[in-house]
């Protein structure tokens, strides 16, 4: 006769199986391959934000020395032409000075013409001169400063005799005409200016 089976001899079934996974005396699940590359996936995801991010930064700042080297670029060529136009100024300045009173003599020689002579042929010679003088001076850029009947500015004019029975601040006569050079005061005009104080 056979002996009937003890429990230590019974076959384990699944519900043994069951009992010791919960006692943890099998190993945990491992985590599927697919989790760990998305993870990993996330990890280059940010690291590629900060790169993007560092990339960004970059940019702006090149845009800003961009910016400063235009602004520095434009300030140069600014006071190269200042330079430019003082230089040209100097350069024919004086040149300039030394015939403005040959230009004043044939101006007061054309006031003194009497009107019965103005047709002669000596009085248009004369006024043909003086315009082809004017005329090459203008070229250079010397152009004559607005006196008579303006307001008295300081910065243009030059004033020599006051007129206390005018109106005070006002140009009532010009003795020398004055001019400028390229929009420079080449010479202040010389003049009589209304009031008792200018």
């Amino acid at each position: 006769m056979t002996k009937p089976a003890d429990e230590k001899t019974q076959p384990q079934t699944p519900d043994h199986n069951m009992r010791s996974a919960k006692d943890g005396k099998t190993p945990a699940p491992k985590i599927p391959g697919e989790i760990q590359r998305i993870m990993d996936l996330e990890k280059e995801i940010n690291l590629a934000y900060e790169k993007i991010s560092v990339l960004e930064k970059e940019i702006e700042d090149g845009k800003l020395k961009a910016l400063r080297s235009l602004a520095d670029a434009q300030n140069m060529r600014r006071r190269m032409d200042e330079e430019r136009g003082q230089l040209r100024f100097e350069s024919t300045k004086d040149i300039l000075l030394a015939i403005l009173p040959s230009l004043d003599n044939f101006d007061r020689a054309m006031n003194a013409i009497p009107d019965v002579l103005r047709d002669h042929d000596w009085s248009r010679g004369i006024i043909a001169i003086e315009k082809g003088m004017v005329e090459e001076l203008s070229k250079q850029g010397v152009t004559p400063i607005e006196a008579l009947g303006s307001r008295f500015d300081p910065n243009l004019h030059h004033a020599i005799m006051i007129d206390s029975e005018s109106e005070e601040g006002k140009i009532v006569a010009q003795h020398q005409k004055g001019y400028f050079l390229h929009g420079k005061v080449l010479r202040p005009a010389q003049v009589t200016v209304g009031g008792k104080n200018v």
